[in-house]
């Protein structure tokens, strides 16, 4: 993940609340973070894209919990239906 430095004051953060395991392994080794549409919708409306994401651990995540220890630059977003991303 890359070291944290936005290039203008206006870079948005996002922080996804992760609580499972599944969903930060996606991120981290496949590089992709599912936000459902009717989230973004809802919160996220007015900051939309973000430059930025940040991944908070849940306890789920032992000796990681309640802690951001990784975070990235936002390549890129892609609409996509569930069964695309999780097939199985």
């Amino acid at each position: 993940m890359a070291d944290f430095q936005p290039t203008n004051i206006d870079a948005t953060l996002l922080v996804a609340i992760l609580n499972n395991r599944l969903d930060f392994q996606m991120a981290r080794d496949q590089h992709w973070y599912r936000i459902p549409v009717t989230s973004q919708r809802k919160w996220l409306a007015r900051r939309w894209p973000p430059a930025w994401i940040a991944f908070y651990q849940t306890k789920i995540f032992g000796a990681e919990k309640y802690s951001v220890r990784y975070f990235a630059r936002v390549l890129g977003l892609r609409r996509a239906f569930g069964y695309e991303l999780l097939p199985e």
